[in-house]
């Protein structure tokens, strides 16, 4: 019952959010900027709160490294579910972090779709050819450098059904590290995929956890091989931090 009584709490917090936001985005879009900041600041603190209030499901961020990362960076994570973009607001308030998202996101997805679109990120066509999508990733560049953002991709490409971290694909992060020249932070995190659906969430959201940690900073790559041997002990620094969490 606690479980339930967290989900729905969380669901009117975000719902008044999404209602409020896609109204706005029909009549007046730059008012959706200040929505979008209260749901980033705001949102994931009072999710959080409720359901470790009501389910004992805990957030569990680690600051450990936090003082070591640079003013802008270039974010690498293994992804679990669309939570995780919580976690990530979560994380440090008032972080200028923005996604690489596949196109699906950027369509009637409440409350997300609007924020995608609205606040700038790079949305993917998965099915456009590989030049268009690097002319979308190049204007997302332009757009990091002009506000000093914060990028984060997913290197997978898609969310893990099981927990497991899949294979890194290149593409995506070498064209960014090409036109951004920022360091790289490998970021870890764990819980997402134990909640990635209705069925998981009733089953294992009670006394749940969702874990967020920095484990690395990279200079900026300045070749391939950088950028490669980047991907690779990341994705090795990331697999071992979750089989130690998962310990």
């Amino acid at each position: 019952m606690g479980a339930l009584i967290g989900i729905l709490c969380a669901v009117v917090i975000l719902g008044r959010y999404s209602l409020l936001n896609s109204f706005l985005y029909v009549v007046h879009r730059k008012s959706c900027l200040k929505i979008n900041r209260a749901i980033c600041t705001q949102g994931p603190r009072l999710v959080f709160a409720c359901l470790k209030l009501y389910a004992h499901f805990k957030f569990e961020p680690d600051y450990s490294c936090v003082n070591d990362l640079p003013d802008q960076f270039l974010i690498i994570c293994n992804h679990q579910s669309l939570l995780d973009i919580v976690v990530f607001y979560g994380y440090k308030k008032g972080w200028p972090v923005r996604f690489v998202a596949k196109n699906a996101l950027g369509g009637h997805v409440p409350l997300v779709s609007v924020m995608l679109k609205t606040d700038q990120h790079c949305i993917i066509d998965k099915n456009a050819g590989a030049s268009q999508m690097m002319q979308t990733l190049d204007a997302f560049s332009d757009r990091i450098i002009k506000n000093n953002w914060i990028p984060l991709i997913f290197p997978e490409g898609t969310r893990s059904k099981d927990g497991k971290i899949g294979r890194f694909h290149a593409a995506g992060f070498r064209r960014l590290t090409e036109k951004l020249q920022l360091p790289v932070v490998a970021f870890a995190l764990d819980g997402g995929w134990n909640i990635r659906n209705l069925s998981k969430i009733i089953k294992n959201l009670h006394d749940g956890s969702y874990k967020i940690k920095a484990l690395k900073v990279y200079d900026a790559p300045k070749t391939k091989q950088d950028q490669l041997a980047i991907l690779e002990d990341a994705h090795k620094r990331i697999s071992e931090q979750l089989v130690q969490w998962r310990s």
